[in-house]
């Protein structure tokens, strides 16, 4: 396993961590053994968070003995002090510690959302007291634009970042550029897209090879797919063969992928269209149809509302075909 190490520390994080998405329909048995084969292929590096289910839960369990062993970062959608502050205790208690290493502002994804966590009384004031405190060491973000994470890694505020980056989602690779600049954590999260890409050793690899990322997330819910994505990345970079042939593919894969770059922003009917695309990747890819559903019921305007109008489709620059998606997507997230 190699290593990275966090800036003005002498902590270092693997290349590989584990995401704890996919730990939410997980036995107790099946995370005990995940975190014992992280541990013993040099893992240290765990992601979870409070809207991931059981998450926090079974990793809690699982961590006995072995806490020491890792870097534990959990995050939360609160916005403000008071409901941040309960969700850390809440961290905390789940996974049956007295500290995190990390704890991140989950999915930061409008202006509004920076200016309410930045402002007097927001989730920020909350975080650096839990630092003061000695609940948390570093606080750090997380996002899917790359406008907020831009605005988030020039402000100063954080030791790290996590951002979409894969062979497929490559649009923002200079936002990783610019953090690791910056002197922070750099965490490629979706490094297999969701699922999405078929060949998972080489994309792990072809990523493994930018000296932009520090840590890829994959989330991995067996001992087995522990095993088998430290493999991948033992081998090194891709020979220029293989590297072309991914390449190849990701370029035609990328006709229906949606990069989340919201550029097809804002629709008419106020839909948000990349999110209701990445919970459809929930729903296909992760196995998590009943979360998916859920969160998709909670967005403001649902997917059926779209009017076909075309002003998104003719905005993106990937000429994705957005109202045939729309309408897929709102036939399997709306729940009977």
């Amino acid at each position: 396993m190699e290593y990275r190490q966090l800036s003005g520390t002498d902590i270092a994080v693997s290349r590989l961590g584990l995401g704890g998405i996919p730990l939410q329909k997980a036995e107790p048995e099946q995370v005990a053994n995940l975190v014992a084969a992280a541990a013993d292929h040099g893992i240290n590096f765990i992601d979870t968070a409070r809207g991931y289910g059981a998450s926090e839960t079974l990793l809690g369990q699982a961590l006995k003995g072995y806490r020491s062993r890792f870097l534990l970062a959990s995050k939360s959608m609160a916005r403000e002090r008071e409901t941040m502050l309960k969700d850390i205790e809440t961290s905390l208690r789940l996974l049956q510690t007295d500290y995190l290493d990390f704890y991140q502002l989950h999915n930061l994804r409008t202006p509004a959302d920076w200016q309410r966590v930045t402002a007097p009384g927001g989730a920020l004031e909350a975080l650096f007291l839990a630092r003061e405190r000695g609940w948390v060491r570093w606080v750090g973000v997380t996002s899917h634009s790359a406008e907020i994470m831009a605005q988030a890694i020039k402000s100063s505020l954080f030791a790290s970042m996590m951002f979409p980056y894969n062979v497929v989602e490559q649009q923002n690779r200079g936002l990783f550029q610019s953090a690791r600049e910056h002197g922070l954590l750099t965490l490629a999260m979706k490094p297999l897209a969701g699922g999405f890409i078929p060949a998972a050793d080489q994309a792990l690899r072809w990523l493994a090879a930018d000296p932009a990322v520090d840590c890829l997330l994959v989330g991995m819910a067996s001992a087995a797919e522990v095993t088998a994505n430290v493999q991948a990345l033992a081998q090194g970079a891709l020979g220029i063969e293989e590297e072309e042939k991914l390449l190849t593919w990701a370029q035609a894969a990328g006709q229906e992928f949606c990069r989340r770059c919201g550029y097809c922003l804002p629709c008419p009917q106020q839909i948000d269209i990349p999110m209701v695309f990445l919970l459809e990747g929930y729903y296909d890819r992760y196995d998590l149809k009943e979360w998916a559903q859920e969160r998709y019921a909670a967005l403001p305007v649902p997917a059926s509302q779209c009017q076909a109008c075309g002003q998104c489709q003719e905005k993106c620059p990937y000429q994705l075909p957005i109202p045939a998606k729309l309408a897929r997507a709102a036939g399997k997230l709306a729940s009977s």
